[in-house]
């Protein structure tokens, strides 16, 4: 999609001074409340025009200077004597510019612009930097600002009635007490009041619990939504095409569209809006990601395997707090007549190759159980002509005997759950699959973050990132999250999938590629912290 070019001022006031003229068309309405939705000049340009329109009047029919003298009285209080001083000067230039424009008023327009201009009024009757609403930012993950947004941090409050862009990365939004929102990028949004906002596009949950006060709103394209007690995912295309999937409770849809009937959703329902009408659709609960990692309480227990050793069969725990004693890997041979991991240059001092055939790593760490917070984050390196076969698993752990009770992070190797050759994560039976094909030989770094919980499932609880940046995902299945350690007879493995106790080496699934910077933490990780260690710090 073209990016539209900003407004400047001439054309601002041109457009502003037509439609408040009567002699403006649809389209230069809507011309104009895109721009004022997108530029704060522009709307401050409409709001002082509008309010010179108001204030001409008293001004003509009463004394000029003492008239002059009242604005100023106003205005100072709020914005301080400068400020007042450069406000007085934009209205002696607004006075001028109706000398040059007459102006012919029209009732046709009044509820198109009086939005806008009420929009201006609530932030305190101009528009002035910094002005911010009710809603505030509670947690950014990964989050990179479309052009031209103030970068608003975590715990600060967000501007109301603006739009806001982010191309990637999550936001999670408070609006007001029982109205919370997870957006993904990209997308761009507006927050209209404590209740309501717009989604002009991208994906979002919303989390509704109002006991008390007004419906909350979410406005689109193809219409509105409203709700008072629900857990719902929006999803609006940039052509305006809207989905709607209740994941609990109840919700109202009113459609934009003159005829068309409004619908009444319960938990499991969804609906697709589009220029063919609403119709019907499959829940798609995986599609939408509905929280996002908690912030770590403790210092994380770390297992860390560098792989620096020259030589010997043991690669040493580098780390702390998590499993000393027992988390040293054995370098090991799934056959007799197999290989081991080879010592080879990494990314960072030495690093272990993998045969695809026969070697890997075991420990007498079982690994972290449960629905247990967990973080893995390593350097790899994929040949580019890895077999479907040779995909799994860098790192895995549990019993894949049960739904649900195994932890594996591998290559992928099944075309139906995703992208062949991109980073993947989960159970065996449901897993998130990533973005970036990781076969071209070079260096990449990889972190899976799964950040636990009673309800930790493959679809709303892992993030995956490549290179230190957040994946774009797939997410097909819903599986939770309960992995099971006591009733295994093994440890760790790293190079070597769970589901083969037994491999011979004709049918065996093994990592091929190398390894290097191994890390294992109890706790989440943010984007900042992935980072660090992916240089070594």
């Amino acid at each position: 999609m073209k990016k539209r070019e900003p407004m400047d001022r001439d054309a601002a006031d041109q457009l502003i001074l037509l439609v408040l003229s009567g002699e403006a068309g649809e389209y230069d309405v809507r011309r104009l409340r895109e721009a004022c939705a997108e530029q704060r000049e522009v709307l401050d340009r409409l709001v002082l025009h509008a309010s010179l329109d108001r204030m001409l009047p008293a001004a003509v029919e009463r004394d000029a200077p003492r008239f002059a003298a009242e604005v100023l009285a106003r205005l100072e209080p709020k914005l301080g004597p400068a400020a007042g001083i450069r406000l007085a000067q934009r209205f002696e230039e607004g006075v001028q510019s109706r000398l040059v424009h007459p102006r012919r008023f029209s009732v046709r327009w009044v509820a198109a612009v009086a939005g806008l201009v009420v929009m201006a009024a609530i932030m305190g009757w101009w528009w002035f930097p910094g002005k911010s609403g009710i809603a505030r930012l509670a947690r950014a993950e990964a989050v990179v600002w479309g052009a031209g947004n103030v970068r608003v941090k975590a715990g600060e409050g967000l501007p109301m009635r603006r739009l806001m862009r982010i191309e990637s990365g999550l936001l999670e939004i408070r609006l007001s007490e029982g109205f919370e929102i997870v957006l993904e990028g990209p997308a761009a949004f507006e927050l209209l009041d404590e209740a309501s906002l717009r989604l002009d596009h991208g994906r979002l949950v919303a989390m509704i619990r109002r006991f008390e006060g007004p419906e909350c709103l979410i406005y689109g394209p193809a219409g509105v939504l409203s709700a008072k007690q629900a857990r719902v995912g929006v999803l609006t295309e940039n052509e305006g095409a809207t989905e709607v999937h209740v994941l609990e409770g109840v919700v109202s849809f009113s459609p934009s569209a003159a005829g068309w009937e409004g619908q009444r959703l319960e938990r499991e329902d969804a609906i697709r809006i589009d220029e063919g009408g609403i119709r019907r659709l499959g829940i798609d609960a995986a599609g939408f990601l509905a929280d996002l990692p908690p912030a770590p309480n403790r210092q994380a227990g770390v297992i860390h395997w560098p792989f620096d050793e020259p030589e010997g069969l043991v690669a040493l725990n580098a780390g702390k707090g998590l499993a000393e004693g027992i988390a040293d890997a054995r370098l090991a041979s799934a056959s007799a007549d197999g290989g081991i991991p080879r010592r080879v240059p990494g990314r960072f001092g030495g690093a272990l190759a993998f045969d695809g055939r026969s070697a890997f790593l075991e420990t007498d760490y079982k690994g972290i159980s449960g629905t247990s917070a967990r973080s893995v984050a390593m350097w790899v390196r994929v040949p580019r002509d890895l077999k479907v076969t040779e995909g799994y698993a860098l790192i895995g752990w549990g019993d894949v005997s049960g739904s649900g009770t195994a932890w594996q992070i591998s290559i992928n190797s099944e075309e139906n759950e995703g992208p062949l050759g991109c980073l993947r994560a989960g159970t065996g039976e449901g897993a998130v699959v990533g973005a970036t094909d990781l076969r071209d030989g070079e260096w990449h770094h990889l972190a899976v973050v799964m950040y636990g919980g009673p309800e930790a499932s493959t679809a709303t609880h892992i993030l995956l990132y490549v290179d230190g940046e957040l994946e774009e995902t797939t997410r097909q299945s819903i599986r939770e999250i309960r992995t099971e350690v006591g009733s295994v007879n093994h440890g760790i493995w790293i190079g070597r999938n769970l589901s083969k106790s037994n491999p011979q080496p004709a049918d065996a699934y093994f990592f091929r590629g190398e390894i290097d910077e191994v890390y294992l933490l109890d706790s989440t990780l943010d984007q900042p912290a992935i980072r660090r260690f992916m240089e070594g710090k």
